[in-house]
């Protein structure tokens, strides 16, 4: 798949998780619609954070390759580039899980420098195993 159709299809995803979790908080409360509706209102925020942060690689990737300095033009395979993507697709994937474990730790009360600190060595090791296996 190429990166241009990736980066729509994140932005489109985005904004329609973004759009279901409007709807979901103007018309319940999670708290008092029980564990099913807490569980929607996380995996939207978490399909929110995915396709911005998939958004925001490619991005990035773009305007990296757009100033970078010109080298020597050599041909990736198709499964050398669509395994690349995967990889990068993942990682995105890791790091969005980070907005659900702040909300998540925030909302019993414990949530301080130490959490975070741990939430970040945490979400390292994931992605530190995910390349090393990948």
């Amino acid at each position: 798949m190429r990166r241009r159709n990736i980066a729509i299809y994140a932005a489109l995803g985005a904004l329609l998780a973004a759009g279901a979790l409007f709807f979901v908080l103007n018309m319940t409360n999670p708290s008092d619609g029980g564990p099913a509706v807490i569980l929607l209102v996380l995996l939207l925020i978490y399909g929110v954070a995915y396709g911005l942060i998939v958004l925001l690689v490619m991005l990035f990737g773009y305007i990296y390759r757009l100033i970078a300095p010109s080298q020597p033009t050599t041909t990736m395979s198709a499964e050398r580039y669509k395994h690349n993507m995967y990889r990068q697709l993942a990682v995105c994937g890791i790091v969005a899980a980070t907005p659900i474990l702040i909300i998540s730790l925030n909302s019993i009360g414990r949530m301080d420098f130490v959490d975070g600190i741990l939430i970040a060595a945490t979400e390292g090791l994931a992605i530190f195993y995910l390349l090393k296996k990948m």
